[in-house]
């Protein structure tokens, strides 16, 4: 399967890849990530991103995605969490209408390429920890998952995907995506 793991800032989902991917080895996951996107370029990222920078990073995921065929892989975020951190700023209006249209389909084209999202959402089973790309406002990380939950109910509404919400601690969550691997919604692994 072609999964891809979405979600807010701080909620586990780069453990839950590793995790994953001790689970599930016959899974492949890119060394590459947008983190290294970020980086190369200094973008500013969260409540200070740009559209130009939202624009390199959406553009890496959607390649990423498209252009790698591999079939039992797992990517590390995906076309809509940089859509939901764009419309964060098209709210504030640090970013045009033009631009969120032109991502969200570019987005919906990006779902055509996965079978699964996995959605982590914001809890409060997980502390926020303050790291070189996270922010760790709360209502800063509510709003964006606000946005994550209304932009899934719309993917749910629009798109054939399969989506996944997972939570818990770190057993609990490999428990609910083995369900869904060995299950008749995923391919038996």
């Amino acid at each position: 399967m072609r999964l891809a793991i979405t979600g807010p800032q701080n909620t586990g989902k780069t453990t839950f890849l590793k995790d994953f991917l001790l689970a599930f080895p016959h899974y492949f996951s890119f060394k590459r990530t947008y983190r290294d996107i970020i980086r190369e370029n200094k973008l500013k990222v969260n409540r200070e991103a740009t559209e130009n920078g939202q624009r390199l990073i959406r553009d890496f995921l959607y390649r990423q995605i498209k252009e790698n065929k591999k079939k039992n892989v797992i990517f590390d975020r995906c076309v809509l969490d940089n859509w939901v951190y764009s419309y964060y700023q098209y709210e504030a209006g640090k970013f045009s209408e033009v631009f969120i249209k032109e991502s969200e389909k570019i987005m919906f084209d990006s779902l055509k390429y996965l079978d699964a999202l996995i959605f982590i959402p914001a809890g409060i089973s997980i502390p926020l920890t303050k790291e070189y790309l996270r922010d760790t406002d709360a209502f800063f990380i509510d709003d964006i998952n606000r946005l994550f939950i209304s932009k899934i109910i719309d993917i749910a509404r629009k798109s054939k995907i399969k989506i996944i919400v997972i939570c818990g601690n770190r057993k609990d969550r490999i428990k609910q995506i083995r369900k869904f691997i060995t299950s008749k919604n995923g391919e038996k692994s």
